[in-house]
């Protein structure tokens, strides 16, 4: 079958999911785990109170995939991404490479579902990327991912942050 795709998943929902269907529900564990169980939203009938935003990272420099390290936010129309270019932790791999240019990047998933056409900068998306940063920064600081740590990373976002 299917579900609506308006009510978004997150990699973070995958182990409450297994306890969920295994009738584990008293772990002392469940508490400090960062997901939701979707177990409702596979049935057809989401909480009420469902997110209606995901925040993702990618730790991983430009190693195996060729990918920049980044972070966003997808809701159920846009993606914003910051691409912070930035080896931040050579423990998470071999193959960190040198720092890439950063830049944001912005996609309406409606219009442009295979994020080929970057309007972050198209001064009408203004409102958008304000309410997606406040967004973002919420989520990071939800789930503990704070840039703290990362110097480097702090002074890059501080001059990059506005468009």
């Amino acid at each position: 079958g299917s579900v609506d795709a308006s009510h978004l998943a997150s990699n973070l929902d995958f182990a409450q999911t297994f306890l969920d269907f295994a009738g584990v529900s008293e772990a002392p564990e469940l508490a400090q785990m960062q997901g939701r169980s979707l177990r409702q939203v596979l049935a057809g009938e989401p909480p009420p109170d469902w997110r209606d935003a995901v925040y993702y990272r990618y730790w991983m420099h430009l190693s195996g995939h060729y990918i920049p390290g980044h972070y966003g936010i997808r809701d159920t129309r846009y993606k914003l991404a910051f691409f912070h270019g930035l080896p931040l932790d050579a423990n998470l791999g071999p193959g960190n490479s040198p720092a890439t240019t950063a830049g944001w990047e912005l996609y309406d998933l409606a219009t442009d579902p295979h994020e080929l056409h970057n309007i972050y900068y198209d001064p009408a998306n203004r409102s958008i990327i304000d309410r997606l940063k406040t967004q973002l920064l919420a989520l990071k600081d939800q789930y503990g991912d704070r840039d703290e740590i990362y110097p480097e990373l702090m002074r890059l976002r501080e001059t990059q942050w506005n468009p």
